[in-house]
């Protein structure tokens, strides 16, 4: 056999990537010490633009196996922290969250349970992607890579339709019901997930907040009849944090989950049978994964992610299909607590409603922009001239002109702009 080797990328990937490593990954999670890799070549996983807490590489493997007659080719998706590559300095952001280590904890301790849960009322389906390796030291994971198995990341900037949707919701619901069963057998122990995006512990994501709703409303204070909610937007830059924490707060007398804290289409992938009719959804990334009301999760995709068109005409009928999925899994479970109604959920489901004004004007301006390559993570906490470019650019987009004109109002109307 020859020597093992790896094309050279015009990349930076970790330097500590390399055969031995993904030999010892492939042996121990597959029972097989005759595994001998061949060559393996690591790729970017991601395009520029969809994801800015992370790096992803897709590592494409040849290797041989006494199990195999022939040589083998797979791939694997490696995810890892941005200062694991050579000449990257941590951000200070995603190191106050530690959503590396948290999200290693979620895929090594906790999600396995979450499926053999659900695997008691027949449930087999697959809620994450399949661990190959945690790496706490690297502040790695490695996964399978769902593409083998058909499964597809959707454009990002085009939204869910109904269908779609309703699935996710589904999926959603068992993930919730599996972490309220959980966290009742085992002590409570998911309440210590408690840095949402806003919590008490820190405001250092107040600049990004703070700036990107006051670009927001210098933008629609130039547009005529939107003039006095744009300065109303500008005003709400001073209690964005307030009201953001506030929405995060646990409330002991209602429902909480372990909330994804993130979930928008680009960290979910579909997987579609021979007729081009969606069957099944896999849930990723979870690095701002808090216990909170699911609410937050509902509010945050519903904002984010749909098609314009629904986003308002179906918002009850999905918060009802969600409320409904939930309380039958729970039921099936043998929870023990009260469930609520779905009018006392919905009324749950308002009063977290300024997430909403948050998830709309100003991340998804963020996750549809247009011009991906002109910005970086960096530019999305900074107050320079190329920060402030960014944000300009990211509200000249027509298609947040037109999210911003439909919502506002509305919201306006609820008082979620006070």
């Amino acid at each position: 056999m020859s020597a093992p080797s790896t094309t050279s990328p015009k990349f930076a990937f970790p330097a500590w990537l390399n055969q031995a490593y993904l030999e010892d990954a492939i042996r121990n999670k597959y029972k097989d010490s005759s595994v001998k890799i061949s060559k393996f070549e690591p790729s970017p996983a991601t395009s520029v633009g969809d994801n800015y807490a992370s790096v992803l590489f897709r590592i494409g493997i040849e290797f041989e196996s006494d199990k195999c007659k022939q040589p083998q080719r797979t791939s694997f998706i490696l995810k890892t922290s941005f200062q694991q590559l050579p000449n990257t300095e941590p951000i200070e952001a995603l190191e106050l969250y530690n959503i590396y280590q948290r999200e290693i904890v979620l895929y090594d301790c906790i999600f396995p349970k979450f499926q053999n849960i659900l695997k008691n009322i027949g449930c087999v389906e697959d809620l994450v992607p399949d661990t190959i390796k945690v790496d706490r030291h690297c502040d790695g994971l490695l996964f399978e890579d769902l593409k083998l198995r058909n499964y597809i990341t959707l454009e990002r900037r085009v939204g869910l339709d109904i269908e779609h949707t309703q699935l996710l919701l589904r999926k959603l619901a068992k993930f919730h019901a599996a972490s309220i069963i959980f966290n009742e057998k085992e002590r409570q122990s998911l309440e210590k997930f408690d840095y949402g995006i806003f919590n008490k512990h820190t405001r250092i994501y107040a600049p990004f907040f703070t700036s990107y709703l006051e670009t927001c409303g210098e933008t629609v204070s130039e547009w005529k009849g939107f003039e006095q909610l744009g300065e109303k937007l500008i005003k709400l830059k001073d209690k964005v944090m307030d009201y953001g924490e506030k929405v995060f707060e646990v409330n002991p007398n209602h429902l909480n989950v372990l909330a994804h804290g993130d979930l928008w289409k680009n960290n979910v992938m579909f997987q579609y049978d021979n007729s081009g009719k969606v069957k099944d959804v896999i849930i990723l990334d979870f690095q701002f994964t808090c216990w909170a009301s699911p609410a937050i999760d509902l509010h945050y995709l519903f904002r984010t992610s749909l098609i314009e068109d629904i986003q308002e005409e179906q918002l009850k009928d999905f918060v009802e299909q969600y409320h409904s999925s939930l309380s039958e899994i729970l039921t099936a479970l043998g929870y023990r607590g009260k469930l609520s109604t779905f009018p006392q959920f919905w009324i749950e489901f308002t009063k977290k409603s300024f997430y909403a004004v948050t998830s709309a004007f100003v991340v998804q301006p963020l996750q549809i922009n247009e011009k991906p390559d002109e910005g970086n993570a960096f530019d999305l906490l900074g107050n320079d001239e190329q920060s402030k470019k960014f944000r300009r650019m990211i509200y000249s987009n027509p298609r947040v002109h037109r999210t911003l004109k439909k919502l506002l109002p509305i919201f306006d109307k609820q008082g979620l702009l006070d």
